[in-house]
């Protein structure tokens, strides 16, 4: 069946070389034209689970019900007021193009929610509060008079006992303190410094609230962190495909506009991250990589084989052949997965590696049949006589990759099933269209073909002193074999990114105050299973904060409420002062005397406050009437009116707000559906009502071991807690173990193929030894350099798997002669290092992950190499009675 399938394929290529050529290249054109429009890259990484998979499934149904989005993260940083306006000038330009963005979230509008911001005060705050406010009451009403501030001062000064003042004023006394500091204030700078409210500050008991740096009256809020010194910003691409076509223009449309911004607020810092940010750099910075590389490789391994073959058509045949079978494996990907991610896209890279070693050995077998007179036909047909070894590897290594195709991480499947496939594509490429052109390309001249007469003297000097090959190679063994549970698995995604990733940047800033791209949800019910799960969350030690709109619920409510309608009744009781008027020299004398008079009655009281409980406050009290009896010059009355004016206009103003801010409060609990803006409510309610919460975690999970525990308390709290934290999680370890699973399955497959091949169970297991030998070389290497595995250059086990097995495959179709006697070894040599610098130029990639890939499969075809060329022979040189004939 062999020798018809070769007497087919040679009569096929010279008889009919121009229509196998043409039909190749017409067929490989119209496969890029399909996968040109069928084939898509994706920047999802949730997408690389087994649709099956509990965690994709309940990540599925979460998207469904709360939208396919992803947030885009902005962030501005500098002075509180420059960003907040550059936050601003941001928004408004992204909310002008709702054909790319949506659901811009930047600030808080809510008026309503003035109604019940008493509510938001904290507890003791309150309490404090309402003493304050019924104290002041005295100080209050005066100022709602004509007479105004010295109306206030005149009541002070009513004549009454040491005791009876003190009592009087007792309710009053840190009202009066706060007073006489702002005065003092005022008068020291001229009107200059900003005094603080003589009402209490309000501090609020949640810090989602406290964050958003709640004031009197305040109707917008920023989300903002790190002390209002850095505002961020929320929002979704329009197009929430996810493919990477629209993320790249999303993010390229974002990133212009935040320049733009930058430029024009050039004193603040704008900086864009997220989720989709984190994952489109990554996969264009990988795929500039790979196409950068492999134009590298293409020059570097054409040159190569120019100068090997000293001609340039034929070993342009040899890359053209392998670009047809890349192009029907690309056409297959386009019909069978639709999309390709950043695993996925691997295939080219891994095929061009493989895809190689079967036309060098053609051309290089071609070459010498026809160097030693054979004519084009028949040196073609004794070529393609000889092609059983190639064969042979390219269904092993199809099986090691479909092997992949069965195990629960569905990018892994579509990675073997795409790379296994296009290895018998590149394989029937090679045996096809190459030698259709070598027969269009042949001269009718005997060709040059080189013989390496050195490596055939190296080769028989290192078999002359095979027990010293094979003791160096045992002790080379030991020392890998130390490493093989003691290289680390470095699963932190952030590891393996470019170094000057600016969203890199923004998400371990956002890391300092709880917020990462990695983040958990749990859904709930309704509001009163959110406000539960809310706190069982935040009780778990790895959970930093837990963002829902229960964050935003009053805490103490039943406890708050007599005091807030204790608060209403009171303003509702308060008349609003009146702005006062510019005093003439009689009026300002007349205050004068008015503040002397209350000043007398006030150290009366301030010696029964002493013998009391209120001797610390009496002390403050003191303390600002000497410092505001220093400051009052009676004799330059011009810049005091000017202070005083300065001071009544902000402070009387400040108890106007307050005051006017009193009178319109509820005491009615606030409706937190009602006030919320659409922009958050669309993020955390879906249309069935149930209530979303994001989780963030206390530690930075792009480490495996903090990823782990927090995913643990989540799903501890919530089995069927989902988000990227969980998905990540999972991605990672089910792509390991696909890795190790179909690796040992890999193998057993192929072991019973290569039995079935060489009908030997000896000759079979010699034919893996120089792949599982040059596997712990290449971890030998990684010990010695301080190498990881990580999730990306993991792939590159079993990928070495497969060159080395073709490598070993070969030696053994040769071994009744001697190896570099003919065109085997140098074909090998040559293929292996053909593959080396493809995948060495891959240590140019500014992707870490890329590189570290290329730097293992260096070292693993490497090893796959001399254990083949050297290890291999001297074992069947000492031991040849072991071998079946």
């Amino acid at each position: 069946m062999r020798y018809s399938l070769t007497r087919a394929l040679a009569s096929l290529s010279t008889r009919h070389p121009r229509t196998v050529v043409v039909f190749a290249l017409v067929s490989a054109l119209f496969c890029l034209v399909t996968a040109f429009q069928n084939l898509s890259f994706t920047v999802d990484r949730t997408e690389m689970l087994d649709p099956r998979h509990p965690v994709q499934s309940n990540w599925r149904a979460y998207r469904a019900e709360f939208g396919n989005l992803s947030d885009y993260v902005v962030m501005v940083k500098g002075d509180p007021e420059k960003a907040r306006k550059a936050v601003e000038d941001l928004g408004q330009r992204l909310q002008a193009e709702p054909q790319t963005f949506s659901n811009v979230l930047y600030r808080f509008d809510l008026p309503e929610l003035l109604k019940s911001s008493l509510y938001y005060v904290s507890l003791p705050g309150l309490k404090a509060l309402e003493a304050e406010v019924r104290g002041a009451h005295r100080l209050l009403e005066p100022l709602a008079t004509p007479t105004g501030l010295e109306g206030m001062l005149r009541e002070l000064a009513r004549p009454g006992s040491a005791g009876e003042l003190a009592n009087r004023l007792a309710g009053s006394l840190p009202t009066l303190n706060k007073v006489l500091r702002s005065l003092v204030i005022c008068l020291e700078s001229r009107g200059e410094a900003v005094a603080p409210s003589f009402l209490t500050e309000i501090e609020s008991d949640i810090p989602e609230v406290r964050e958003l740096h709640l004031k009197p009256g305040q109707k917008t809020f920023y989300l903002t962190v790190d002390d209002g010194h850095g505002f961020m910003m929320l929002l979704n691409a329009s197009d929430s495909s996810g493919s990477f076509t629209s993320s790249l223009h999303t993010m390229a449309r974002l990133r212009a506009l935040a320049e733009r911004v930058q430029r024009e607020h050039f004193e603040v810092q704008v900086m864009v991250s997220g989720e989709p940010v984190i994952n489109a750099d990554e996969t264009r910075q990988a795929i500039q990589d790979a196409i950068r590389a492999s134009g590298y490789a293409l020059g570097l391994v054409g040159l190569l084989l120019v100068l090997v073959f000293r001609a340039v058509l034929k070993p342009a045949a040899v890359l053209l052949s392998l670009l047809v079978g890349l192009s029907w494996t690309s056409a297959l990907a386009a019909w069978t997965l639709g999309q390709v991610n950043m695993l996925t896209i691997n295939y080219v890279t891994m095929l061009t590696g493989l895809g190689l070693s079967f036309g060098i050995h053609i051309l290089y077998r071609y070459q010498l049949e026809r160097s030693i007179g054979l004519e084009p036909a028949q040196a073609l047909k004794t070529t393609l006589g000889m092609e059983r070894p190639n064969m042979v590897g390219a269904l092993s290594t199809t099986v090691a990759f479909w092997a992949l195709f069965f195990t629960s991480f569905r990018a892994a499947g579509e990675l073997g099933l795409v790379t296994g496939s296009g290895m018998l594509l590149c394989y029937l490429s090679n045996v096809t269209t190459l030698p259709s052109l070598l027969i269009l390309l042949d001269k009718g001249r005997p060709e040059f073909c080189p013989h390496w007469n050195w490596m055939r003297k190296t080769n028989s000097w290192i078999l002359r002193r095979r027990k010293a090959v094979l003791l160096l190679s045992l002790i080379f063994s030991l020392y890998s074999l130390s490493f093989v549970n003691r290289i680390p698995f470095d699963y932190n995604l952030m590891n393996v990114q470019a170094d000057n990733a600016p969203a890199l940047g923004v998400e371990r800033y956002l890391q300092r105050f709880h917020f990462s791209a990695l983040y958990g949800v749990v859904v709930a019910d309704n509001l009163e299973e959110a406000r539960q799960l809310s706190r069982r969350l935040q009780d778990q030690p790895t959970v930093g904060r837990v963002a829902s709109i229960t964050n935003f619920e009053p805490l103490q409510y039943e406890a708050k409420r007599p005091l807030v309608e204790s608060l209403i009744a009171q303003g509702k009781g308060l008349h609003t002062p009146a702005f006062p008027h510019l005093r003439s020299a009689a009026e300002m004398e007349s205050l004068y005397n008015a503040y002397v008079a209350a000043r007398g009655q006030g150290l009366e009281a301030l010696r029964v406050w002493r013998q009391g409980d209120k001797r610390e406050q009496a002390d403050q009290f003191q303390t600002w009437l000497n410092r505001l009896d220093r400051a009052l010059d009676t004799d330059n009355p011009g810049p005091m009116q000017d202070s005083l004016k300065a001071f009544e206009a902000r402070e009387i103003g400040q108890v106007i707000s307050e005051l006017k801010l009193l009178k319109q409060q509820s005491a009615e609990k606030p409706n937190l559906i009602e006030i919320l803006p659409e922009a958050l409510l669309k993020r955390v309610v879906s249309p069935q009502g149930r209530i979303s919460l994001r989780v963030f975690p206390r530690e930075n999970c792009w480490d495996r071991e903090a990823l782990g525990r927090f995913v643990k308390n989540l799903r501890h709290i919530d089995r069927d807690a989902t988000g990227y934290a969980v998905l990540v999680y999972y991605y990672l370890e089910d792509m390991r173990k696909a890795y190790i699973q179909s690796g040992r399955n890999a193998l057993v497959v192929i072991f019973l193929l290569l039995a079935f091949h060489f009908r030997s169970l000896r000759t079979a297991s010699l034919a893996m030894f120089p792949k599982l030998l040059g596997v712990l070389w290449m971890v030998g290497a990684m010990g010695w350099l301080g190498v990881s595995f990580n999730p990306i250059n993991f792939l590159s086990l079993p990928l070495t798997l497969g060159i080395g097995l073709i490598f070993g495959v070969h030696v053994l179709e040769a071994r009744n002669q001697c190896l570099f006697r003919d065109s085997t070894g140098p074909a090998i040599v040559l293929s292996g290092l053909v593959t080396m610098i493809g995948f060495a130029t891959l240590l140019s990639a500014g992707h870490k992950g890329v590189a570290s890939f290329g730097t293992l499969m260096v070292l693993g075809v490497g090893a796959n190499l001399i254990t083949s060329v050297i290890m291999l022979p001297a074992l069947l040189n000492a031991k040849p009675d072991q071998l079946d004939e």
